[in-house]
């Protein structure tokens, strides 16, 4: 039997390939699937709270890739977390060591794009 599990205050949804992630009104990030907890793909994690600095856990805006996801953070910084055929967002099963923490990518970040289940992803900076 699948579970079904209800959040209150959804923002925002995104889909990607192998993920599914959850912003709530209050700025948290919940997500699951292969490319987020190789592990526990079916379990939902707190994102926001994985990154190290916490004056960012406030997140406005989240996008999917095809393997990854992107969190625009209440002070314009953009972290990614998932898989990639390098393992630069979060590991590659095949050859690199798993990271389980977001990595900061740009600061100074006004809007995030992306496709649907795209391989891509576009930042628009505070000076567009």
């Amino acid at each position: 039997m699948n579970e079904i599990i209800f959040f209150e205050n959804i923002q925002k949804v995104t889909v990607g390939y192998q993920n599914e992630t959850i912003l709530t009104i209050e700025g948290n990030v919940f997500s699951k699937g292969y490319d987020i907890n190789p592990n526990n793909p079916n379990e939902f994690i707190n994102i926001s709270s994985l990154i190290e600095d916490k004056n960012d856990r406030i997140i406005e805006d989240i996008v999917s890739g095809f393997s990854s996801i992107y969190l625009l953070t209440s002070n314009h910084n953009v972290y990614g977390i998932g898989s990639n055929e390098y393992g630069q967002l979060c590991f590659d099963s095949k050859t690199l060591k798993k990271k389980e923490k977001p990595i900061l990518m740009m600061k100074k970040v006004s809007k995030i794009f992306s496709g649907i289940i795209s391989h891509h992803v576009f930042l628009l900076n505070s000076n567009q």
